[in-house]
């Protein structure tokens, strides 16, 4: 089995920020959609194009104003796409895809700039894994993603 890189984390983590697919049958009034919750919690301020150093790029945008939000990440040669939303339930669920077969689910909770992604993925490879994912906004230029059980978060910056 192919192991993945911690740069390989750090891509799924930041692409799965960006899909959620709802499934409920009645629908999210509007003050219970994405959009109100972000703008609520301050995460209205990921929409935009992020860098690290590394070279990866995520870019977060309405896919659908103020309900689906869409996450495409590159990482080299691969490409994530991530979608969120808001479900009947009023519960965020997450869902990715990238260019290379490997997949992720999960859910996601939003509080004041901060965020925990608990996804469930499963690599081209087959490999799967549980993954808790801990993003912050400590301001509008800055967007960290750190790994439960990693060291050190990744830092990445508003694109200019």
């Amino acid at each position: 089995m192919k192991k993945q890189t911690p740069l390989n984390f750090v891509g799924l983590a930041t692409a799965t920020l960006l899909t959620i697919i709802g499934i409920g049958v009645q629908s999210v009034s509007a003050a219970d959609d994405l959009g109100s919750l972000f703008k609520q919690t301050g995460w209205d301020k990921v929409v935009g194009t992020w860098v690290n150093d590394k070279g990866v790029e995520a870019t977060f945008s309405w896919k659908t104003p103020g309900t689906v939000l869409q996450s495409i990440t590159k990482m080299g040669d691969v490409e994530r796409t991530t979608l969120l939303e808001r479900n009947a339930s009023g519960n965020i669920d997450v869902a990715s895809a990238d260019n290379k077969g490997g997949k992720s689910s999960g859910t996601a909770e939003f509080s004041a700039n901060k965020a925990v992604f608990k996804i469930e993925s499963k690599g081209a490879d087959g490999t799967e894994r549980k993954l808790t994912i801990n993003y912050a906004l400590p301001d509008a230029d800055t967007l960290t993603v750190q790994l439960e059980g990693q060291p050190s978060a990744t830092t990445f910056t508003r694109k200019k």
